[in-house]
């Protein structure tokens, strides 16, 4: 996580909720450099068609991750503090990134889920708008600005 790569997953899993992270869902290229992979439990566990959608108070597995490290000493606070910056600055590239692909979820979604795309994609990218927020994931972190 200290590393940029571990920012930019911590970021992401936080922004889409994921629960599901953990070392067997990353692939270590070099020395520093990570690609997160396996993002089923993306969103947690949701009922996109029949229930409100749940923001959930409780942070995603990156973040769990770091607050226990950082908690049980592995962790500086200077290293937390860093790392938890790191991913303020790139959650504020979340909003534009949305908008930009927003065309092809719907499309993704018609082709997966023709008879309720229209609706998943309202639900879904609502929730996730909802997070990219510009200061979504400063307030949850608590990082001033």
């Amino acid at each position: 996580l200290r590393s940029s790569k571990g920012a930019a997953i911590a970021a992401f899993d936080e922004m889409f909720f994921n629960i599901d992270r953990n070392t067997g869902n990353v692939l270590f290229t070099r020395s520093g450099s990570c690609v997160p992979i396996d993002h089923e439990m993306v969103f947690g566990q949701q009922n996109w068609l029949q229930a409100d959608l749940q923001h959930a108070a409780t942070p995603g597995d990156s973040l769990r991750v770091l607050r226990r490290a950082h908690a049980g000493g592995k962790l500086s606070t200077s290293d937390y503090n860093q790392v938890c910056s790191h991913m303020v600055l790139l959650a504020q590239q979340h909003e534009s990134a949305l908008t930009a692909c927003q065309d092809e979820i719907r499309q993704l979604l018609a082709n997966v889920y023709p008879k309720q795309a229209d609706e998943l994609a309202s639900r879904i990218l609502t929730f996730v708008g909802e997070r990219a927020a510009q200061q979504w994931l400063q307030d949850r972190l608590g990082v001033i600005g």
